[in-house]
C-alpha cells in the first residue's frame, strides 16, 4: 500500500526506525554509528539503502496543513494517511475568544474525517494521552496490578471518540511499570471503539532491539 505520514517532531527518526524493523539490525547502531566494527557499519549503510524501495510507496512530510496534504492525496493517492500528532495540529485553528482546545481537536477530527471520504484513504491520527506515574503503577508487593489507557485519557477526547470510526490504544504493560514479573517483550492494542466489530485486547510482541512488533494475537 501507500502511505503519506505526516510528522511533526522526530522526523529524522522514521528511516532509522524502518531500516532497523526491515533489516533486524538493532535500533542502537544505527543511532551510535562511530561505536561499530566496519563490518557493523557496512550493514548499516546497507539497510538505509536498501530503503529505496519505498520510494514509490512512502512519502514523508513534516508539519503540512490539512489543504497541503489534500493536495498530496491527489498527486501520490495514499492508501493510508498516518497524521501525527492530533493535539500539535489541532493548535493552527483559531476559534475566537470562546474557543477551547478541546473544541479545536473536535474541528481537526472532523476535517481529518472529510478529507479521508473525499480522497478515499484511511487516516490514522496519533494522539497524546494524560496521565500520571500514579494512574500507570500500583502497589504491587504481593503481585502485579495495572490496566490498560482508556479513551477518556485521551487528551481533549470528547470528539475524538465521537467522530473516530476505531480507536486503538498502543499499551507496554512492562514499561508501566517496570517489574520482573512482566515479560518485556509483551505488548498490547486496546480495542476501545470499534463501529463494525468487537472490543477487546490484542497481544502482540515487541522486538526490543528493532522496535518491531509481530505476533497479533487476541488477547
Amino acid at each position: 500500500c501507500r502511505v503519506l505520514f505526516n510528522a511533526f517532531e522526530n522526523i529524522e527518526q522514521i528511516s532509522t526506525r524502518l531500516a532497523s524493523i526491515k533489516s533486524g539490525i538493532p535500533l542502537a547502531r544505527f543511532i551510535k554509528p562511530h561505536l561499530l566494527t566496519e563490518e557493523e557499519y557496512l550493514d548499516v549503510v546497507n539497510a538505509m539503502h536498501s530503503l529505496g524501495e519505498y520510494k514509490e510507496r512512502l512519502k514523508i512530510v513534516r508539519n503540512a496543513s490539512i489543504d497541503r496534504v489534500r493536495a498530496l492525496c491527489d498527486e501520490f493517492k495514499p492508501d493510508i494517511v498516518i497524521w501525527d500528532f492530533l493535539q500539535r495540529f489541532a493548535h493552527r485553528y483559531d476559534l475566537g475568544s470562546h474557543g477551547t482546545l478541546a473544541h479545536e481537536v473536535g474541528k481537526a477530527v472532523s476535517d481529518l474525517q472529510d478529507m479521508a471520504i473525499d480522497k478515499n484513504a484511511v487516516v490514522f491520527c496519533l494522539s497524546q494521552i494524560r496521565r500520571s506515574v500514579d494512574d500507570y503503577q500500583r502497589s504491587y508487593s504481593k503481585t502485579v496490578e495495572y490496566r490498560p489507557p482508556d479513551v477518556s485519557e485521551l487528551k481533549e477526547s470528547g470528539d475524538i471518540e465521537n467522530y473516530a470510526d476505531n480507536i486503538f490504544m498502543a499499551w507496554w504493560p512492562w514499561r508501566d511499570t517496570m517489574s520482573d514479573k512482566l515479560n518485556p517483550n509483551d505488548y498490547r492494542i486496546s480495542v476501545q471503539k470499534n463501529k463494525l466489530g468487537p472490543l477487546g485486547n490484542v497481544s502482540v510482541h515487541l522486538n526490543v532491539e528493532t522496535l518491531k512488533i509481530s505476533d497479533w494475537k487476541i488477547a
